[in-house]
């Protein structure tokens, strides 16, 4: 049995979160129905309206009806872990954000959390600033990489990464990598990339997509920041957007959000890049 560790301000105080949170549905996954009750409550007076499952089929049978916008569950339960909730869960609705949460998760549990797509995983007890900080991002990018879908035009296609040019302002490309960030990938993105480079299809303002990287380890990292080194010294702008879970955790981790310009959408990149200032 654990609990969300949370004091009088954090329970009573109305704040901005509670507007944005109101009428977001989350479901709650955890076979101790205390534990259900508990966030339940704690969730609801925050504003969110909250659905509860026992297990990971009932969790499931749930998201196939659409009713839910994020899965908040918990790692270790019978019949189905949490991270099978996770796998299934993402078959059906590939957008939706799920968080796990243990009391007994090591680094290579959180770590293979993420891997799956996971957008968080949280150790037990949980701060319920943290909590709610964690479910606002997780709905809020969830909310604008929907929304954007379709802003960007028809483009084209180089091994990993798809290139197109932004329908509000063709000055700026559009670059989404489609493969995960690590030393398998690495020498195919290069190649993309100078090819792209070669045939004059990169403008000097780049949005570059991360959306579809499921996974970033360290040689990926080292590859972004070769990448951010070499652009900027030859008079390249080049922002992050569309951030995937997996990437905002291990950049948060490591203390890179702050180093890397990064925006949830394009559209928010705009003033980034010199042809908008």
């Amino acid at each position: 049995m654990y609990q969300i560790i949370c004091d009088r301000r954090t329970i009573n105080r109305v704040s901005p979160l509670v507007v944005i949170a109101s009428r977001k549905r989350i479901l709650i996954v955890d076979d101790e129905p205390d534990v259900l009750e508990m966030f339940s409550a704690f969730l609801t007076r925050k504003g969110y309206v909250t659905h509860r499952a026992a297990n990971a089929l009932e969790a499931l049978r749930i998201v196939k009806r659409d009713e839910v916008d994020l899965v908040l569950t918990d790692y270790h339960m019978p019949e189905m872990t949490g991270m099978d909730l996770l796998i299934e869960a993402r078959r059906i609705a590939p957008t939706i954000p799920v968080i796990l949460m243990s009391g007994l998760a090591d680094m290579r549990t959180a770590t293979e959390a993420l891997r799956e797509q996971a957008f968080d995983f949280l150790q037990k007890p949980i701060e319920s600033a943290d909590l709610l900080k964690t479910l606002e991002l997780a709905l809020k990018r969830h909310e604008e990489l929907a929304a954007t879908k379709n802003e960007t035009e028809s483009g084209r296609g180089v091994g990993p990464i798809f290139c197109s040019r932004y329908s509000e302002d063709p000055s700026i490309t559009v670059l989404e990598l489609n493969r995960p960030l690590d030393e398998y990938s690495e020498k195919a993105f290069e190649s993309a990339i100078h090819r792209l480079m070669t045939d004059g299809e990169i403008q000097k303002s780049i949005a570059l997509g991360l959306r579809n990287v499921t996974y970033i380890n360290n040689v990926g990292l080292n590859f972004l920041l070769r990448a951010f080194t070499d652009w900027k010294a030859t008079g390249y702008t080049v922002v992050l957007t569309h951030l995937s879970g997996p990437v905002y955790k291990y950049l948060k981790m490591l203390g890179y959000l702050e180093y890397f310009p990064n925006t949830l959408t394009v559209q928010d990149s705009l003033t980034f890049f010199p042809s908008r200032n």
